[in-house]
């Protein structure tokens, strides 16, 4: 049972959710994003779609990764015909009384197979600790009714202000690009060192849900999320402006919170501690001062469980073929732009691939050579 436990902290870098501390943040975090999206989903017409039916049918919701429970909270006071259930290795400290949420201690890393079958929303996201992503992604998609849905979000690294190229990380070559950058290379290259490779995770968020078996690919969606680092954002609307920039110091703040649990991570990337202490000096100087126009990237992919029509149609994606066209990315001026819909696999990926290329060689080298380009002062 201790090597048990003692893996379980290995895998997971975070404090636990059931820390007062930790699930503080978690909540703010959550409540951050949901100011940001306007919602809990960033498909809110799919779900509206599958979570319709009236208040006489019991619909459900499958939370893999709950945290603080939040999430689990809200969807069950805005879906109350709806029975939620998170799922985490560990507590958390919601002291609810709504008979239609309750939460259960589980480990995705053993499988999900009491769960399959049931679910009209299975959702997940930000999660940390999981070993195999692809073989957790089957076994998610195994736990939706016909016609369910799954929603998967994960957090990158930090793009510029156009919303089009990866924000170089800084280096002994260029010391004046991000720290933030380095820092999010090192906690990838950490994970992957502890056993969790990030590269897994990359390539199933980069491809979406258009191939995966029991999805009907003509359902499927991704959106690209992009979320201010700082208090940088000017539109042409006063109100807006203030939102986003509220949302931005959020941002600032929740980071500093985060590398400061995440140094042990970033010592398994091999990185001494001195070096750890050096980039967290330059990453809380970089973020306080906003010295540099960045936003954080998220990637949100989703689709539909087959048993919507007819079969034989429904693993093919209906814009794979001919010149690809990807949706509007830059933001205009006067203007932040937060999301950006992709409907097709063809344009999902292309987008990706093009953004991935963007990566500086010093970028790729931080997040996939242990001990790469050390700097210490």
């Amino acid at each position: 049972m201790a090597e048990s436990e003692d893996r379980k902290k290995e895998l997971y870098p975070l404090p636990l959710a059931s820390s007062t501390e930790e699930g503080g943040r978690l909540d703010e975090q959550h409540n951050m994003l949901k100011e940001h999206l306007g919602g809990l989903f960033p498909c809110p017409d799919v779900v509206a779609q599958v979570m319709a039916g009236g208040e006489e049918q019991t619909k459900s919701v499958l939370d893999l990764g709950s945290g603080s429970g939040v999430w689990c909270l809200d969807v069950a006071h805005q879906f109350p015909q709806a029975q939620v259930i998170g799922l985490d290795t560990a507590p958390n400290l919601q002291q609810t009384k709504l008979p239609n949420c309750k939460f259960e201690i589980w480990d995705i890393n053993q499988g999900l197979t009491p769960f399959y079958g049931q679910y009209d929303i299975v959702h997940m996201r930000f999660i940390q600790g999981i070993v195999d992503h692809h073989a957790a992604t089957i076994e998610a998609v195994r736990c939706l009714k016909p016609g369910g849905l799954i929603v998967f979000l994960r957090a990158g690294g930090n793009v510029t202000e156009d919303r089009t190229t990866m924000v170089p990380a800084a280096s002994s070559r260029m010391p004046d690009q991000s720290w933030y950058q380095r820092f999010w290379c090192f906690a990838e290259l950490g994970s992957t060192q502890r056993g969790i490779p990030t590269e897994e995770y990359d390539h199933d968020y980069q491809q979406g849900f258009w191939d995966h078996d029991g999805i009907d690919a003509r359902t499927c969606g991704a959106a690209f999320i992009t979320v201010p680092i700082g208090t940088w954002v000017a539109t042409s609307n006063p109100s807006e402006t203030a939102r986003l920039r509220s949302i931005g110091d959020f941002w600032i703040k929740n980071l500093l919170r985060v590398s400061k649990v995440l140094a042990h991570v970033m010592v398994t990337s091999g990185r001494s501690e001195k070096d750890v202490e050096f980039l967290r000096a330059h990453l809380e100087k970089e973020l306080q001062e906003a010295r540099i126009r960045s936003s954080m990237l998220i990637r949100a992919i989703w689709g539909r469980a087959r048993g919507l029509g007819d079969a034989s149609d429904q693993n093919q994606d209906p814009a794979q073929s001919g010149d690809v066209t990807l949706p509007a990315l830059s933001n205009e001026p006067g203007k932040y732009r937060i999301t950006t819909i992709f409907d097709s696999k063809a344009a999902w990926t292309k987008f990706n691939t093009d953004l991935v290329s963007t990566m500086t060689p010093d970028t790729k080298g931080l997040r996939t050579i242990p001990g790469f380009d050390p700097i210490e002062g």
